[in-house]
């Protein structure tokens, strides 16, 4: 769903496609790749409920 690019720099963005199949893009700065894999499972998440409401919010990305 979701995928972490890194840039030149030590730079990493999160590139998805939304539900309308348009390709975005969440730039995260300079950060250590624990935290971009942590923020990309959110971003999956808010994803996931937006594509099928009748899902519950993880309670991790409602607290996040």
């Amino acid at each position: 769903m979701a995928s972490i690019a890194n840039d030149p720099g030590g730079l990493r963005r999160i590139l998805f496609r939304d539900i309308d199949g348009k390709r975005k893009t969440i730039r995260l700065g300079k950060m250590g790749l624990d935290k971009a894999k942590e923020i990309k499972r959110h971003v999956e998440d808010l994803l996931l409920v937006r594509k099928h409401p009748s899902i519950e919010l993880e309670k991790r990305t409602r607290i996040w």
